[in-house]
């Protein structure tokens, strides 16, 4: 067993202690000529380490090799290519000894075959990732990792690699418009479905181990304390267009979230009892939720035309599709009307801050506004109350 490092010119492999390549060109006009490249230069070497497994614990699946008179060989020689850790080459060769000492079979190292870009396409294709209702956000962290994660080995994937993505990714403008800056839980979401997606090819036996322990630290305040006003909600609903305004006033009489209030069928609508019943499929929470309906949701649900395209969802587009996300078309006849309104730093989900606020001023228990907008934690519901200082005025009314 020993380390070899590899000659970036002829791409022979030598040992550490070698002061020029001894190796020959294989290919080329100078195919077969002597290389003598000065390896002393080489600042970051790549390592490959060689190594013999005795045929019996052969784990590769290749037909089984024979000596140079036919018969079955013995052992079999191996080199694998490590990358720029010595330390990496090191603890390689450390796991196969005791492999062999142990009579376990011997795996490849998967991580030495495969690239950071081939795992997270590999893993948007597979059918269980499609089919989640996350599959459209996972597409745009993955636009996002290709684009600034270097194409590297799993095995060569340092933590330094990640703070790279982390620092350049929080320098990035930002798309959404609300601030200047990309924010760092867009940032934090993106490393952590990066993470999922090394834990599922893991699981399913893709890469051999996870390439890095330790993961950039990312702080993320993404608490958010914006509300409208009387005079703003009166704006905003003069401003949006039609389809925009019935989605938008569901959210703020109901706390109902984006998600949820696309997916709403005609057949979970009870306008007798006042209902809406989700499934627990549609839900981030996975759990089935009545949500109560007050007399203006009511209204503005009746007003909705049933589109005889699509007789099932409440919400279709103009040529009778239902909608699947909040992009396109959606996003910027809600931006438009914000501008219109004169309404700055304000996001949809922020609507389900509204409603809880509004709630809890009118002195509606907690335990039923958490219900109403399906907050598994009663600390959730309390960290969606703002309170501003037209409300603090009412304790001077007191007494």
């Amino acid at each position: 067993m020993r380390i070899l490092i590899e000659c970036p010119n002829c791409k022979s492999r030598q040992k550490p202690t070698a002061i020029t390549c001894k190796g020959k060109y294989r290919y080329g006009a100078s195919k077969g000529e002597s290389c003598n490249y000065k390896l002393k230069k080489i600042r970051l070497p790549i390592y490959w380490i060689d190594y013999d497994v005795p045929a019996a614990l052969e784990g590769s699946g290749r037909p089984p090799q024979k000596d140079g008179v036919g018969r079955p060989a013995k052992r079999h020689r191996r080199r694998e290519r490590i990358g720029a850790s010595r330390e990496a080459a090191e603890h390689r060769l450390r796991e196969i000894a005791s492999t062999i000492s142990e009579q376990r079979v011997l795996k490849r190292d998967r991580n030495a075959q495969v690239h950071v870009h081939i795992v997270l396409q590999w893993y948007l294709q597979q059918r269980e990732v499609q089919n989640m209702k996350s599959y459209g956000r996972y597409k745009d962290d993955h636009r996002n990792l290709v684009r600034l994660l270097p194409n590297l080995l799993l095995r060569d994937l340092r933590l330094h690699h990640l703070n790279e993505y982390r620092d350049s990714r929080l320098y990035e403008p930002s798309k959404s418009g609300r601030s200047e800056r990309t924010a760092p839980a867009t940032v934090a979401h993106e490393l952590s479905y990066f993470r999922s997606v090394l834990n599922y090819a893991l699981r399913h036996e893709f890469i051999s181990e996870m390439p890095v322990q330790a993961w950039p630290k990312i702080k993320v305040d993404n608490k958010r304390d914006r509300i409208l006003t009387a005079s703003e909600w009166a704006k905003l609903e003069r401003n949006l267009p039609k389809h925009i305004k019935e989605m938008t006033q569901i959210a703020y009489y109901t706390g109902m979230r984006q998600g949820e209030i696309l997916q709403i069928e005609w057949s979970q609508v009870d306008f007798e009892k006042g209902f809406i019943r989700l499934r627990a499929d549609q839900t981030k929470s996975k759990t089935a939720r009545a949500v109560f309906l007050c007399a203006e949701a009511i209204e503005v649900l009746k007003r909705i035309p049933k589109d005889l395209r699509c007789k099932q969802r409440v919400f279709v587009s103009t040529v009778g599709r239902p909608y699947t996300r909040f992009t396109g078309s959606l996003q910027r006849d809600w931006k438009k009307g914000l501008v219109e309104s004169g309404i700055e730093d304000f996001a949809f989900h922020d609507l389900r801050h509204c409603y809880v606020s509004r709630m809890r001023l009118a002195g509606i228990p907690d335990f039923l506004i958490q219900r109403q907008v399906g907050h598994k934690d009663g600390k959730m519901t309390e960290r969606y109350t703002t309170i501003d200082e037209s409300d603090l005025i009412q304790l001077g009314r007191v007494g």
